[in-house]
Protein backbone atom coordinates (compact mmCIF):
# COMPACT_ATOMS: atom_id res chain seq x y z
CA UNK A 1 0.00 0.00 0.00
CA UNK A 2 2.91 2.36 0.66
CA UNK A 3 4.01 1.98 -2.98
CA UNK A 4 0.59 3.11 -4.18
CA UNK A 5 0.65 5.89 -1.59
CA UNK A 6 3.99 7.11 -2.94
CA UNK A 7 2.75 7.06 -6.54
CA UNK A 8 -0.39 8.99 -5.55
CA UNK A 9 1.82 11.54 -3.80
CA UNK A 10 3.80 12.02 -7.02
CA UNK A 11 0.59 12.38 -9.02
CA UNK A 12 -0.76 14.97 -6.57
CA UNK A 13 2.46 16.98 -6.87
CA UNK A 14 2.06 17.15 -10.68
CA UNK A 15 -1.56 18.29 -10.65
CA UNK A 16 -2.45 21.97 -10.36
CA UNK A 17 -3.21 22.53 -6.70
CA UNK A 18 -6.33 24.07 -5.27
CA UNK A 19 -6.00 26.94 -2.85
CA UNK A 20 -6.27 26.02 0.86
CA UNK A 21 -9.78 27.50 0.91
CA UNK A 22 -10.69 25.51 -2.18
CA UNK A 23 -9.46 22.33 -0.52
CA UNK A 24 -11.53 23.05 2.58
CA UNK A 25 -14.61 23.67 0.45
CA UNK A 26 -14.00 20.53 -1.60
CA UNK A 27 -13.55 18.49 1.60
CA UNK A 28 -16.97 19.71 2.78
CA UNK A 29 -18.78 19.20 -0.54
CA UNK A 30 -17.26 15.98 -1.96
CA UNK A 31 -18.75 13.65 0.71
CA UNK A 32 -22.24 15.01 0.08
CA UNK A 33 -21.83 14.73 -3.69
CA UNK A 34 -20.62 11.14 -3.35
CA UNK A 35 -23.59 10.23 -1.19
CA UNK A 36 -26.04 12.06 -3.47
CA UNK A 37 -24.73 10.62 -6.73
CA UNK A 38 -24.34 7.19 -5.13
CA UNK A 39 -27.94 7.18 -3.94
CA UNK A 40 -29.22 8.48 -7.27
CA UNK A 41 -27.13 5.91 -9.13
CA UNK A 42 -28.40 3.08 -6.96
CA UNK A 43 -32.02 4.16 -7.46
CA UNK A 44 -31.39 4.40 -11.20
CA UNK A 45 -29.93 0.91 -11.16
CA UNK A 46 -33.00 -0.37 -9.31
CA UNK A 47 -35.28 1.18 -11.90
CA UNK A 48 -33.25 -0.46 -14.67
CA UNK A 49 -34.05 -3.92 -13.29
CA UNK A 50 -37.42 -3.88 -15.00
CA UNK A 51 -35.96 -2.99 -18.37
CA UNK A 52 -33.09 -5.44 -17.99
CA UNK A 53 -35.33 -8.41 -17.27
CA UNK A 54 -37.99 -7.34 -19.75
CA UNK A 55 -35.49 -7.36 -22.60
CA UNK A 56 -33.25 -10.19 -21.38
CA UNK A 57 -34.20 -12.29 -24.41
CA UNK A 58 -32.91 -9.55 -26.70
CA UNK A 59 -29.78 -8.89 -24.65
CA UNK A 60 -27.40 -10.70 -26.99
CA UNK A 61 -28.68 -8.82 -30.03
CA UNK A 62 -29.00 -5.42 -28.39
CA UNK A 63 -25.89 -5.44 -26.18
CA UNK A 64 -22.80 -7.06 -27.65
CA UNK A 65 -20.38 -8.78 -25.28
CA UNK A 66 -20.44 -9.19 -21.55
CA UNK A 67 -19.25 -5.66 -20.75
CA UNK A 68 -22.79 -4.44 -20.21
CA UNK A 69 -23.47 -7.32 -17.85
CA UNK A 70 -20.26 -6.56 -15.95
CA UNK A 71 -21.21 -2.91 -15.72
CA UNK A 72 -24.74 -3.77 -14.67
CA UNK A 73 -23.54 -6.15 -11.96
CA UNK A 74 -20.87 -3.83 -10.54
CA UNK A 75 -23.02 -0.69 -10.60
CA UNK A 76 -24.87 -1.30 -7.31
CA UNK A 77 -21.63 -2.16 -5.52
CA UNK A 78 -19.91 0.99 -6.76
CA UNK A 79 -22.93 3.14 -5.90
CA UNK A 80 -23.12 1.70 -2.38
CA UNK A 81 -19.37 2.22 -1.98
CA UNK A 82 -19.85 5.86 -2.97
CA UNK A 83 -22.53 6.33 -0.29
CA UNK A 84 -20.47 4.56 2.38
CA UNK A 85 -17.29 6.42 1.46
CA UNK A 86 -19.11 9.76 1.56
CA UNK A 87 -20.41 8.94 5.03
CA UNK A 88 -16.92 7.95 6.21
CA UNK A 89 -15.42 11.09 4.64
CA UNK A 90 -17.81 13.19 6.70
CA UNK A 91 -16.34 11.48 9.78
CA UNK A 92 -12.78 12.25 8.59
CA UNK A 93 -11.93 8.52 8.27
CA UNK A 94 -9.02 7.51 5.99
CA UNK A 95 -10.97 4.40 4.97
CA UNK A 96 -13.60 6.69 3.42
CA UNK A 97 -10.97 8.28 1.19
CA UNK A 98 -9.65 4.86 0.14
CA UNK A 99 -13.12 3.51 -0.65
CA UNK A 100 -13.97 6.64 -2.64
CA UNK A 101 -10.69 6.39 -4.57
CA UNK A 102 -11.12 2.73 -5.50
CA UNK A 103 -14.78 3.09 -6.41
CA UNK A 104 -13.96 6.08 -8.64
CA UNK A 105 -11.06 4.17 -10.19
CA UNK A 106 -13.26 1.15 -10.94
CA UNK A 107 -15.99 3.42 -12.33
CA UNK A 108 -13.49 5.22 -14.55
CA UNK A 109 -12.20 1.90 -15.92
CA UNK A 110 -15.72 0.70 -16.65
CA UNK A 111 -16.57 4.04 -18.30
CA UNK A 112 -13.42 3.84 -20.42
CA UNK A 113 -14.09 0.26 -21.52
CA UNK A 114 -17.76 1.03 -22.20
CA UNK A 115 -16.86 4.18 -24.17
CA UNK A 116 -18.92 6.49 -21.96
CA UNK A 117 -17.10 9.85 -22.20
CA UNK A 118 -19.38 11.73 -19.80
CA UNK A 119 -19.01 9.02 -17.15
CA UNK A 120 -15.24 9.01 -17.62
CA UNK A 121 -15.09 12.80 -17.37
CA UNK A 122 -17.11 12.80 -14.13
CA UNK A 123 -14.96 10.06 -12.61
CA UNK A 124 -11.75 11.89 -13.53
CA UNK A 125 -13.12 15.18 -12.21
CA UNK A 126 -14.18 13.64 -8.90
CA UNK A 127 -10.81 11.85 -8.75
CA UNK A 128 -8.96 15.16 -9.17
CA UNK A 129 -10.84 16.75 -6.29
CA UNK A 130 -10.45 13.62 -4.20
CA UNK A 131 -6.68 13.69 -4.73
CA UNK A 132 -6.65 17.37 -3.75
CA UNK A 133 -8.30 16.68 -0.38
CA UNK A 134 -6.23 13.56 0.33
CA UNK A 135 -4.19 15.32 3.03
CA UNK A 136 -7.29 15.64 5.23
CA UNK A 137 -7.71 11.87 5.39
CA UNK A 138 -4.23 10.53 6.12
CA UNK A 139 -3.87 8.11 8.98
CA UNK A 140 -2.35 9.71 12.05
CA UNK A 141 0.61 7.94 13.61
CA UNK A 142 -0.23 6.16 16.85
CA UNK A 143 0.68 8.08 19.99
CA UNK A 144 3.25 6.42 22.24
Amino acid sequence: MSNLDAKLGELCARLPALSPGGKQTAAKIIPWLLMGFGTFGFLTWLSSLQAFFAFSGLAQAAFPGGLLLLSWLTAPLLQLLAVISGYLLLQQKPLGWQLAFYSLLAGAIISLLSVMPLGLLLHVLFGYFLLQIREFYREQPAAK
